[in-house]
C-alpha cells in the first residue's frame, strides 16, 4: 500500500458527558498511541442538539460569547453562544438548551410554566451584534410552549379577549386572543435563520411536540392533553403555517414557533451540520470512520448524527463507540457499520477514560487483517 489509509474521527456529543471535539480528540490520541498505520483526520459532528456549539465554534474558529438570561423557570442563568464567520456573514451559533434546557433545572420542572423566553434573548443578543444570519440548534429544552417565550423577548405582545395582557407561560397563553407586533423586533425581517432540528416530529397529534416529548419534561398524561391543546390554538396565531413541517415539534415546539411567526427555515440539524463543515467530501476519501454517541438506538436512524453517517458515508465501513447499543445487528449492518464497543455503564462514571479503553477495544484485531478484510 502506497498511502496511509484515511480514518475519519466523527464523534457526536456523550450527553452530559463529552463534548463531540474531546472525544475525537481522545479517539485520535489512543490510534496515535497504538502507532496504527493510518492517517486521522477530525471532524465531529452535531445534530443541532447537544455539542452543535462545540462543534462549529473550533471547526470555524469562533469566539464565545456569554450572555446573562432567564433561564426556563425564570432564574438568571449565564449561557454561552458563538460568533462565526460563514458564508461571508456575521453568523451567530445558538443552542438552545444553553438558555432553556432541563439541564438547567434544580429540581421538578413546571412544565406549563417553562418558557423560551431566555433563546430569545440570546436571538437578541446576536442582534446587536449585527448578526444577520442565526444557527439555532434545538434539543434537549425543559419547555413545551411553541417558542413563545422567545418570541416575547424579542417584543411579541399577547392579550387576552379582555385586553389584559398574558405572560408568554403557557398555563396564561391559552386565553390568547390578540397579538400585539408593534414591538417585534424589525431586524428580524433582514435575518436568515436556520433552525437546526435533531428530530422529524410535526407540532401536534400522536408523533407531535406535546404528546412524543411532554413526558420526557416531566408533564403528566393531563398536562399534556392541555399542551397540545395549547398548541393547536397557538398555531392558528401563526402568520406562517409551520405545523406540519417535519422537525416543527422540536425543542418544546420552538422550532414552529420561529418558523410560523418570524419566516425561520427548518432543516435537520446533522445533514446541514455535515454540508456546512465539508465533512462529505472527507468522507469520500475516507478508508474508515468512526463515530460514537451515548446511546445507539432507533432514534440514531432518524435525524440523529450516526443515521446521518450511515447513509452518505460512502464506500467507507463505519466503527461506533457508544455507552450503550439498542439495534439488533441487521439494522448495525443496514447502516454500515461493522463494528461497536460498548462503554458500558462505567462511561458514566468515567467517560474520558472508558472512551479512551473503547477505542483501545476497538482495534483488538491487527491492523493487517483490517486492512486484509477490507476494513482499512
Amino acid at each position: 500500500m502506497n498511502h496511509k489509509p484515511l480514518v475519519l474521527i466523527s464523534p457526536t456529543a456523550y450527553k452530559g458527558t463529552l463534548t463531540p471535539w474531546r472525544a475525537a480528540d481522545l479517539i485520535q490520541r489512543e490510534i496515535k498511541r497504538k502507532k496504527l498505520p493510518v492517517h486521522c483526520r477530525l471532524s465531529p459532528l452535531a445534530d443541532g442538539g447537544d455539542g452543535t456549539l462545540d462543534v462549529l465554534i473550533r471547526t470555524w474558529k469562533g469566539r464565545l460569547i456569554t450572555t446573562r438570561v432567564r433561564g426556563p423557570l425564570g432564574k438568571p442563568v449565564l449561557a454561552k453562544w458563538g460568533l462565526v464567520g460563514w458564508k461571508g456573514e456575521k453568523t451567530a451559533v445558538i443552542e438552545m438548551a444553553r438558555a432553556s434546557g432541563l439541564a438547567l433545572l434544580r429540581g421538578p420542572n413546571r412544565i406549563l410554566e417553562a418558557t423560551s423566553f431566555g433563546t430569545g434573548q440570546l436571538i437578541k443578543a446576536a442582534l446587536d451584534q449585527e448578526c444577520r444570519r442565526l444557527l439555532i440548534g434545538v434539543g434537549g429544552t425543559a419547555t413545551s410552549d411553541g417558542g413563545s417565550g422567545a418570541l416575547r423577548a424579542l417584543g411579541l405582545r399577547y392579550f387576552d379577549r379582555d385586553g389584559r395582557e398574558l405572560s408568554e407561560k403557557p398555563v396564561d397563553l391559552i386565553r390568547l386572543h390578540r397579538l400585539d407586533w408593534s414591538g417585534f423586533d424589525p431586524r428580524l425581517k433582514k435575518t436568515k435563520i436556520h433552525v437546526l432540528c435533531d428530530v422529524r416530529n410535526p407540532l401536534l397529534g400522536a408523533t407531535g411536540s406535546a404528546r412524543t416529548f411532554g413526558p420526557q419534561k416531566g408533564a403528566t398524561p393531563s398536562q399534556v392533553f392541555f399542551l397540545e391543546k395549547f398548541l393547536k390554538r397557538w398555531a392558528a396565531f401563526a402568520p406562517h403555517p409551520s405545523h406540519k413541517k417535519p422537525g416543527a415539534g422540536a425543542a418544546g415546539a420552538l422550532a414552529f414557533g420561529l418558523a410560523g411567526f418570524s419566516g425561520a427555515e427548518l432543516v435537520e440539524g446533522a445533514p446541514f451540520l455535515m454540508k456546512a463543515v465539508g465533512w462529505e467530501k472527507v468522507a469520500r476519501e475516507a478508508d474508515l470512520i468512526i463515530t460514537g454517541e451515548g446511546k445507539l438506538d432507533r432514534t440514531s436512524l432518524g435525524g440523529k448524527v450516526i443515521g446521518a453517517i450511515g447513509r452518505k458515508r460512502g464506500n467507507a465501513p463505519v466503527f461506533a463507540l457508544c455507552g450503550s447499543v439498542d439495534l439488533p445487528a441487521p439494522e448495525l449492518r443496514r447502516l454500515g457499520i461493522a463494528r461497536v464497543v460498548e462503554m458500558g455503564a462505567r462511561g458514566l462514571k468515567n467517560p474520558e477514560r472508558s472512551l479512551v479503553l473503547a477505542t483501545r477495544r476497538l482495534f483488538e484485531t491487527e491492523p493487517e487483517k483490517m486492512v486484509s478484510s477490507g476494513l482499512l
